[in-house]
This record gives C-alpha cells, structure tokens and sequence, in this order.
C-alpha cells in the first residue's frame, strides 16, 4: 500500500510526525477495505514511530492493537508483536514515578 510505503520513507528520514500520519492513513484504509495483515503491520510500524518519539503509552497503544489482529489471524508477527508489547510496557514502567 502507497500509504505504508510513506511512512516507511519518513521514518528513514526521522521525520515521525509525518510517518504517523501516514501509517494511521495506512491503518485506516485498510480497515476501510477490511484487509486485516497490513492493518496491523501499519499500527506495529506506527508503534515504532511513537517509539521513537518517546511516546511510549501511545507505541504500546498502536502495538497492543496489532498485536490483537495478529492474534486474531493467527499471524506469525503475533510473537514479534507480543515481544515489543512487553518491552514498550517494561520501558513505561520504569519511566513512571
């Protein structure tokens, strides 16, 4: 999808604002579409992004709800997914007072 393709070169370019936008573009079309996978790759790289951003409480947002659909489909990224979950909520934890 065109919109995951751009968020992908906005991220490699640091410029996160704009990768989100595009990969909860991706997200939402493909939602629109009912095409399930690359929702969830869309929202897993969004989590990502946030991430970066040290937005923390939103990457575990956008992760948890990949994770969801993977599950759902019972796809192989649900592992990967399940992993990044507990790391991002691990680095939360010990951000908060």
């Amino acid at each position: 999808m065109v919109a995951h393709n751009f968020g992908a070169a906005y991220l490699g370019l640091g410029e996160h604002r704009r990768a989100a936008e595009w990969y909860r573009t991706a997200a939402e079309l493909s939602a629109e579409i009912g095409d399930a996978a690359p929702r969830a790759e869309a929202l897993n790289r969004l989590a990502d992004v946030y991430d970066a951003d040290g937005r923390l409480t939103e990457a575990a947002d956008a992760c948890e709800r990949a994770l969801a659909i993977y599950d759902e489909l019972g796809h192989p990224d649900a592992a990967k997914a399940r992993t990044k979950l507990a790391g991002l909520r691990r680095e939360t934890a010990h951000r908060e007072p």
